[in-house]
Formats: C-alpha cells, sequence, structure tokens
C-alpha cells in the first residue's frame, strides 16, 4: 500500500531537511556556475533579488511584490545572521543562485521569489498560529530547493523544457525506472501505432518499427534526463512489450493512466491557483 504525506503528518518544515539530502548539491552548482556571469566576488546575499523585487512592485504588474519585498529583507537578514554555519561555500552559494535567478526570463524569476517567500514564511501549519516561519536552516536550504518546484513549473508535461532547466532538475532526486516510465507515458500520448497499421505488419517490419520507436523515444527521454544508462535498461525491460501480441491492451492501459494523470494534475494546478489568490 502505498502512503502519503498525511499518514505521518510531515508538515513541510521538517519535509524541507529530508529532501535537501537528495539533491545533488555538487553537480546542481556546477550547471548553475557554468551559466552565469564570471565574478570575482559577489556581493550582497539576496539584495540583488531585493532590488527586483521592488522594480516590479513599482512597475504595477504585480503589487503584491510590496509584501515579498519585506518578506525578503526578513529571509536576507536570517540568512546573514546564520550563513557562518555554512562555512564559505554557502556564502558563495547563495550569491552564485542569486545571480542565476536573475539571468533567467520574468517569469522565472517571479515564481520562484513568490514560491520562495510564501515557503519561508508558511513552513508549519495554521494551526502553530504566528510561529509559522520556517527555522534558519530552512530558510537556507529553500534557496535551493525552491528550484524543483519552479523548474516543475516549466518542465513537467512541457516538450518544450529548456535543456538547462531539465539538466538541473535532475539533480534533485535519484532517477529511478518509475521517472523513466512518466516519460513514456507522456511521449506514447503523442504516438498512434494504430494508424501506423502496426498489427498489420509483418514481423519484419514491426521489428524495424519498434526499433525506430525506441531510438525516437530515447531521444525524447535524454532531453528530460541526462542518463542514458537507465534509459537503455527502461526500454529493455518494458518497452517492447508495448508493441507485442497482447499490447492492446497494455495501450490501452497507458491511456488510462494518461488520462488519470492529466485530471489529477488539473485539480493540483486549480487547487494551488487558488491557494495563491487566497494570499
Amino acid at each position: 500500500m502505498e502512503l502519503s504525506k498525511s499518514d505521518f503528518k510531515i508538515n513541510e518544515e521538517t519535509e524541507i531537511h529530508s529532501t535537501m539530502k537528495n539533491l545533488n548539491f555538487k553537480k546542481f552548482m556546477e550547471i548553475i556556475r557554468e551559466n552565469i556571469p564570471p565574478s570575482t566576488e559577489r556581493t550582497g546575499f539576496l539584495e540583488p533579488l531585493i532590488e527586483y523585487t521592488i522594480k516590479v512592485a513599482k512597475s504595477g504588474t504585480e503589487r503584491s511584490f510590496f509584501k515579498k519585498t519585506g518578506e525578503l529583507v526578513e529571509i536576507n537578514s536570517v540568512i546573514k545572521n546564520y550563513i557562518n554555519n555554512w562555512g564559505p561555500e554557502g556564502d558563495r552559494a547563495v550569491k552564485d543562485v542569486v545571480a542565476f535567478v536573475l539571468e533567467q526570463p520574468d517569469d522565472f524569476k517571479r515564481r520562484y521569489i513568490s514560491n520562495l517567500t510564501y515557503d519561508c514564511m508558511n513552513a508549519f501549519p495554521e494551526s502553530t498560529g504566528n510561529a509559522r516561519k520556517s527555522c534558519p536552516a530552512g530558510q537556507y536550504e529553500r534557496i535551493y530547493m525552491n528550484f524543483k518546484g519552479v523548474l516543475e513549473s516549466f518542465c513537467l508535461g512541457n516538450e518544450k523544457c529548456p535543456p538547462l532547466y531539465s539538466k538541473l532538475y535532475s539533480c534533485f532526486r535519484k532517477t529511478t525506472l518509475d521517472d523513466i516510465n512518466d516519460l513514456f507515458l507522456e511521449w506514447f500520448k503523442t504516438q498512434n501505432i494504430d494508424k501506423d497499421n502496426f498489427d498489420e505488419m509483418s514481423s519484419r517490419d514491426q521489428e524495424n518499427y519498434v526499433n525506430s520507436k525506441s531510438r525516437e523515444f530515447k531521444d525524447f527521454a535524454i532531453r528530460r534526463i541526462d542518463n542514458d544508462e537507465i534509459i537503455d535498461e527502461y526500454i529493455r525491460q518494458n518497452f517492447r512489450s508495448v508493441y507485442s501480441i497482447g499490447g492492446k491492451k497494455k495501450r490501452k492501459t497507458i491511456q488510462r493512466k494518461n488520462n488519470k494523470k492529466r485530471r489529477t494534475q488539473k485539480r493540483k494546478n486549480n487547487k494551488k491557483r487558488r491557494t495563491q489568490k487566497r494570499k
């Protein structure tokens, strides 16, 4: 039986500490630093992000950013006071991450700021009253972990996910066969083997067709998850069975899963929009 977070009553503050352990921090920072302007020394922590937030607020396009400016100032103060806990690398890492965020399109920057301030200020359930803010370690960790949700908004279910974002997203968890299966479900929605008359093909033509489709799927998957080995393993274990005798039943199962996943994601998006509007 699959258990949910509610079964354990895990709050977001406890969760951030455990999920931070899953981040491939070294690879994440390598990608960040490959995509920011070179600098011998960056000044401030969140100050450049605060300046951007003030600019957006004054433009009148995001009135809520006046409040977020104050929240960022508070988060910045907390991180400055505790940065010595993470040493010189922590100091540099925060500044480099901020530099990367500011190099991204406005939509990315605004989502990052909105998610960061909300998560830092609402780490604990409402039942705890005013003590909802994340602890210093949690606020520091959210500087990095906040990327995961922002990247998901750009990449999940989107074939046009920028390769850079896909590489960053791969740092947040160990890739499993289940991850490749999710990609396969997404890719399979674009296929129509019945229209291609697969079942009418000769054995040799079917073999060529499956080989061609496996290469096509791998090209699709490698753009999203940079891991040849596990993609090849998934293809060896699962790919051919979809096109085998009796594969029609499996294909219908895939379609049902896709439909269910699409409905679930739609509900989640609607719930998130309603929550953000209330805030």
